[in-house]
């Protein structure tokens, strides 16, 4: 009997430390909305051992009601390196003074020493000793390949007018300068370099024109043999051309019905440029 009664006592004593401990542990706890209990650091104790924090909780970004805590140093998510454009990229540049490059067929077009041009242009961007020079009605093309993703794209060249170009008019009936990309016209505009009376439909932007109806050599000089230059990297016509494609097909010609030969009209092109953005214009 008096073991029975010792034992009865021990048990007694251990549900009393029992309900000790769990009167401490809910002074330093409350619950969560959701069932979980929290220290007084405000720290969950749900799913865990010794008080330490459940690592799969972001504690700190999560207050007493549920919500985001707006204080919360949440790393912002970066972009994958694919979905992000690069910058203005230059993709072919040719100085025109030498072998041309493979993306080049000029058609009937001739490396040709420049003459009186070689001393025309702006300081570091100046017709070099040879450039490109075409007959009307002949198409110079450009074949651009593996292009980086871009959105638009920037073409820049020294455009000369030699000899008796006659603009828009019936003797002869017209010489158009043509620029297309990917069969898309971007600039078609006559050209009249034979007598002042006669009419050009381009007029340049300011910073374009670099000579108009002076002689630069060839056919000339005197009579309706007379040269005009042109910077037509500056003309915004040439600059943000919406583009998105992997390639991309340039195409240059003069055209039109005042088509003559080489002897009496002719044009040319030196320091092509071609660089892709990300700065479209409007249609």
């Amino acid at each position: 009997m008096a073991l029975v009664k010792s034992i009865l006592r021990t048990n007694k004593a251990a549900r009393a430390l029992a309900f000790l401990a769990a009167g401490a542990l809910a002074v330093g706890c409350s619950d969560d909305d959701d069932g979980g209990r929290r220290n007084d650091a405000g720290q969950s104790m749900a799913g865990t051992d010794a008080g330490t924090p459940d690592a799969n909780i972001q504690d700190a970004a999560i207050g007493l009601d549920g919500r985001a805590d707006a204080t919360a140093d949440i790393a912002p998510q970066s972009d994958a390196p694919g979905d992000v454009l690069p910058p203005t990229m230059t993709v072919f540049t040719a100085s025109l003074d030498e072998a041309l490059p493979p993306e080049v067929a000029p058609g009937d077009c001739v490396l040709t020493p420049s003459q009186g041009y070689a001393t025309v242009g702006p300081e570091g961007d100046k017709f070099g000793p040879t450039f490109l020079r075409c007959s009307t009605s002949n198409t110079f093309t450009l074949t651009l390949t593996g292009l980086p993703p871009h959105t638009s794209m920037n073409i820049e060249f020294l455009f000369a007018a030699i000899d008796s170009l006659d603009g828009t008019g019936a003797f002869p009936a017209g010489d158009f300068f043509g620029v297309y990309v990917d069969n898309v016209v971007v600039f078609k505009e006559s050209f009249a370099n034979a007598v002042a009376t006669q009419i050009q439909t381009y007029n340049p932007p300011v910073g374009v024109e670099l000579a108009r109806r002076v002689d630069l050599g060839f056919s000339g000089p005197g009579g309706f043999y007379t040269d005009s230059a042109y910077n037509m990297g500056v003309d915004p016509a040439f600059r943000d051309i919406p583009h998105t494609g992997a390639t991309a097909v340039l195409k240059f010609t003069l055209e039109g019905g005042g088509i003559q030969s080489l002897d009496d009209e002719s044009w040319a092109i030196d320091n092509l440029r071609v660089t892709t953005g990300n700065t479209p214009r409007a249609r």
